[in-house]
């Protein structure tokens, strides 16, 4: 039965020799790289976990060219460029917010009435401004 470490590795095969070739990108579909694996078709075929591993294997640049409506079979045909010296979609650094200096009066503690007549306050360190005020009122059901 094949793991998702084997389709990984025929999978990275693959890009190897595209690379060599000197390719500027190689199309793989899920149901050949299965065969190529081993055990598809058959009872035992693992198309989920070989799907799973392309999605993985995708960076900014690659692109879906056929995709089942599961999202995991057979005709799911990715486009990956190369060479794959890029970093992976699911392994992107995260982009850090940038730092903004603001300098502003604080708001006092309080309920203060500002600008347009609305209170604003401070509680546990944020700035909150009421813009509008909901009173309970009572439903009258009829019946």
């Amino acid at each position: 039965m094949a793991s998702m470490d084997d389709f990984r590795s025929a999978l990275q095969s693959l890009f190897q020799a595209a690379e060599s070739r000197g390719t500027p990108y190689i199309e793989i579909n899920s149901g050949q790289l299965h065969r190529i694996v081993g055990g598809y078709p058959g009872p035992e075929q693992r198309m989920p976990s070989c799907c799973k591993v392309m999605y993985n294997e995708q960076k900014a640049d690659d692109e879906v060219i056929s995709r089942p409506a599961s999202g995991k079979g057979a005709s799911l045909t990715i486009r990956y460029r190369l060479p794959r010296s890029a970093t992976a979609i699911f392994e992107a650094p995260r982009r850090e917010k940038p730092r903004i200096n603001v300098i502003a009066r604080p708001i006092s503690p309080g309920p203060e009435v500002v600008g347009r007549g609305r209170p604003r306050m401070n509680v546990a360190g944020y700035d909150f401004e009421l813009i509008c005020e909901i009173a309970p009122r009572k439903i009258q059901m009829g019946l």
